[in-house]
Order: structure tokens, then C-alpha cells, then sequence
């Protein structure tokens, strides 16, 4: 195989290693790490706080329902279901119409937030950030600090978060 590094042509993995400048003991971590924080719930939890007492509510888009509290979740609502097929599952249930101006607001006030972390962050609309944690994690004491930080300022917003971490967005976005 052949590469070009540096202007010279190198036609394999040892002649790279040979590179002037190059050591062995260079960390074998990658320059960029990506921080996916993917809000399954969002559409849910923008509309208000905890419902444990309330009845069953579910957040529509059009006819298909785009979340589900944990009390319709439970009768099983789920995310893609018709709210016609949801309200027969939970006769009770409440239909709320999704407020996109609303969550994107509070995405954008999540990236705000999200700046205490980073300067590196990205909106995914309408549920998702993507956070470039390569050069901040010396900071907060490494990766796994990092990600309990995060963790905890999340959940005392009001957010479930699913994490995923990797080297690119796109990977870090498939694994949340």
C-alpha cells in the first residue's frame, strides 16, 4: 500500500512510523472524539415537566406519535405508532401536537449549555447534539468524568439522554 505524508511517498505502514518528529510513545488516541447526545424524549419533555399522576400522554406529529410518556410507553405507545392505533391501545390517552418552534428553541438553548463542555457543538434537530470532547477531556479529568459531568447536568435539566462516543460524528450518532 502506498501513502503520501508530508510530501513524500511512503509505500507502507513502517516506512510512516519512520516519519522525522514521529515516536512511538505519540498516543494512540485519535486528534477528534465525538460526543452524541441523542434525546429520545425531547419532543415530550419540552412540553413540560414530570407526569407520574397524569394520564397517558403522547406528543403527535401529523397522525403518528413521536413520543410517549412512561405511563403510554408502559400500555405500549411508542415512537412511529398512528395515534389512531395508540389511542386504542390506551383509551384515556392525551394527544398533544408537537411544538417544533418550541424544540428548537430548546435545542438551542441545549448548545448553549453544551458550551461548558466544549465550543465545539453541533444541533442535530430535532433531538440531538453533537459535541468535538477530543481537547476537553484533560480538562475534565478525562473521558469517563466527562461523560458523568454530562450525565448529571442533563438529568438535573430535565432531559433522558442516550450518549454515544466515537471518532467521528456519524459514529458517535449511530451509537447514542
Amino acid at each position: 500500500m502506498r501513502a503520501l505524508k508530508g510530501g513524500r511517498l511512503f509505500s507502507d505502514a513502517t516506512d510512516i512510523e519512520s516519519v522525522p518528529g514521529k515516536t512511538s510513545a505519540s498516543p494512540a488516541r485519535p486528534s477528534h472524539l465525538w460526543l452524541a447526545l441523542y434525546l429520545p424524549r425531547f419532543a415530550l419533555e419540552v412540553l413540560g415537566g414530570p407526569r407520574a399522576a397524569a394520564p397517558p400522554v403522547a406528543v403527535i406529529s401529523g397522525a403518528v406519535v413521536a413520543a410517549a410518556d412512561a405511563n403510554a410507553a408502559r400500555a405500549g405507545v411508542h415512537a412511529g405508532l398512528s395515534a389512531s392505533a395508540a389511542c386504542a391501545l390506551v383509551p384515556n390517552l392525551v394527544l398533544a401536537p408537537r411544538d417544533e418552534a418550541a424544540e428548537a428553541a430548546a435545542l438551542e438553548g441545549l448548545a448553549a449549555w453544551a458550551g461548558q463542555f466544549t465550543s465545539f457543538v453541533s444541533l442535530v434537530p430535532p433531538d440531538g447534539l453533537l459535541l468535538e470532547i477530543g481537547g476537553s477531556l484533560a480538562l475534565f479529568g478525562g473521558l469517563d468524568a466527562l461523560l458523568e459531568r454530562v450525565r448529571r447536568a442533563i438529568d438535573g435539566l430535565g432531559y433522558s439522554a442516550r450518549f454515544g462516543v466515537a471518532p467521528t460524528p456519524l459514529g458517535a450518532w449511530l451509537l447514542a
